[in-house]
């Protein structure tokens, strides 16, 4: 999980250095704090509470809030338990009420805000609010592809994966499924997965991932030609075995002069000198014997002939 987590935190590093207009800073707080945020009431006032393991995403958070609204959220930080120990950075922002109405934050509306992401520019800044707070993707070198985004609300999960699926620029077929505590968004294909990096506007790490993904992708290919290849020696042992006995199975009973033909005669005393030799390199060999260009075509139309005389002189015995 290691380098799962190193290379998600890359992604979400990247994405906090985007210049982004006010419009789409808006829809990312949106994404955040509706994914990720803890709203509290203190005093007859609401509070929010947003949290990050990546301080640049804390402080990406922090300029937004001062930018858009001129306010100044509480700093802290605290130390993480278990085994991923590390620091966690929180905002918090006492009377929140004009900020969550105004990113329409509404705790009891599972609804993805369709004033926030009714421009593609806004759609796509909703997501990368959401993936920022609960997203993580798998490293490309990995033996799987997978991006995900966990939430807390069964209802909210299915809304975002429809604006995966239906309102970003480009269709991604996201699917939701359970697990343990929380509702998962996620894409498994390497090729949307480079695509949405990419829609996000993570051009370094796209790139890290589609270099990573095509020289796995290469090392499989490879993967399974040294397989076809071990199968096609295989094979051609096997028929230069079958062979070797047909040959034998004539010099026991005539010699291989009875078939007439120089070209036959050479051919197979080179078998026998060569019982693991290709077609190919039978014909190159021959080729030299006779002086003159012989196919491999023609080698395996005397290796034809061949067999079916044997299985004829055989079946008569």
């Amino acid at each position: 999980m290691k380098n799962a987590t190193s290379f998600a935190m890359k992604v979400k590093e990247e994405l906090t250095r985007i210049e982004r207009s006010e419009a789409a800073k808006r829809s990312l707080l949106s994404g955040y704090a509706k994914s990720q945020g803890l709203v509290r009431i203190n005093s007859s006032k609401l509070t929010l509470n947003m949290s990050s393991e990546i301080s640049s995403v804390t402080k990406l958070l922090y300029s937004y809030l001062r930018d858009l609204y001129g306010v100044t959220p509480y700093f802290s930080y605290s130390k993480t338990k278990g085994l991923g120990k590390g620091v966690r950075y929180a905002l918090n922002l006492d009377d929140a009420g004009l900020v969550l109405g105004d990113l329409e934050m509404d705790v009891f509306d599972q609804s993805v805000p369709l004033n926030l992401t009714k421009t593609k520019e806004q759609a796509t800044a909703y997501i990368t609010g959401v993936f920022l707070s609960s997203g993580s993707v798998n490293s490309p070198s990995t033996s799987n592809y997978h991006l995900e985004m966990g939430l807390e609300n069964e209802e909210y999960a299915k809304n975002v994966s429809r604006l995966f699926n239906h309102r970003l620029p480009l269709a991604f077929q996201s699917r939701v499924c359970p697990r343990r505590r929380e509702w998962v968004v996620y894409i498994k294909k390497g090729e949307s997965i480079a695509d949405f990096l990419a829609l996000l506007g993570a051009s370094e790490t796209t790139l890290e991932f589609e270099d990573a993904r095509v020289e796995r992708d290469m090392r499989n290919i490879e993967n399974r030609l040294d397989n076809l290849d071990g199968a096609n020696m295989g094979k051609t042992l096997k028929t230069g075995r079958r062979q070797v006995e047909e040959i034998e199975y004539f010099i026991l009973n005539g010699g291989i002069s009875q078939f007439d033909n120089e070209k036959m005669e050479k051919l197979l005393l080179l078998r026998l000198e060569h019982e693991d030799a290709s077609l190919e390199e039978l014909a190159h060999l021959l080729s030299g014997e006779l002086n003159t260009q012989i196919s491999k075509s023609n080698v395996n139309h005397l290796f034809r002939k061949l067999h079916q005389e044997y299985l004829s002189r055989s079946q008569r015995k």
